[in-house]
């Protein structure tokens, strides 16, 4: 089956001096999120990605189907206790 993946950010792959950021890859049948990305051979941690089709998030353990568009968005982070309190009183 064919899956459609969009990388966002850090994982998007240098090549050729150009970055990857969508590509078509044929998976087997039974195919989960955690096999896709072995494939693509990401790692890092489940709460360190967000995964995203057809709109909606899900884990590791999610079967993929033909045709599947997949948005792997790694969580972004950083700023301090300081910066983390900006905007909490915040109004539009």
């Amino acid at each position: 089956m064919i899956i459609h993946i969009n990388l966002h950010t850090i994982l998007q792959k240098q090549k050729n001096k150009s970055r990857l950021e969508k590509l078509d890859l044929v998976v087997p049948d039974g195919t989960t999120i955690e096999g896709l990305l072995k494939q693509l051979e990401i790692t890092m941690p489940e709460e360190a990605l967000l995964v995203i089709i057809k709109n909606h998030v899900y884990g590791l353990k999610h079967k993929l189907s033909d045709g599947d568009q997949v948005d792997l968005i790694p969580a972004i982070s950083g700023g301090n206790e300081t910066t983390a309190n900006r905007g909490k009183n915040f109004q539009l």
